[in-house]
């Protein structure tokens, strides 16, 4: 019996993961949009945080195409071209 429910808890686990990893993909087309108007529609939609230090988009504006994208993807497309780089911490949130 026991070993009946380790594999019924483990299958719904590995159920459950892809049906998360999904809901952290972006997709959009952001025309002419403000960075930090694009960030609140990111963070809601994956409901990842992204931390930057605003002095550095200040006049970013945001143009592009995306389809499933991960949002390091995404946010690494739109502040490179700049020099700056961000990464991922521990916890899944994006830091510029």
């Amino acid at each position: 019996m026991k070993k009946l429910a380790v594999t019924l808890i483990l299958s719904l686990t590995v159920t459950l993961l892809p049906a998360q990893e999904k809901g952290r993909l972006y997709s959009g087309q952001p025309a002419g949009l403000p960075f930090m108007d694009f960030i609140d529609t990111l963070e809601s939609e994956t409901g990842i945080r992204i931390f930057f230090k605003e002095d550095w988009i200040d006049d970013l504006t945001v143009t592009g195409v995306w389809e499933n994208a991960l949002p390091m993807q995404v946010i690494d497309r739109i502040v490179s071209p700049r020099g700056l780089y961000c990464f991922k911490d521990q916890s899944g949130n994006i830091i510029i």
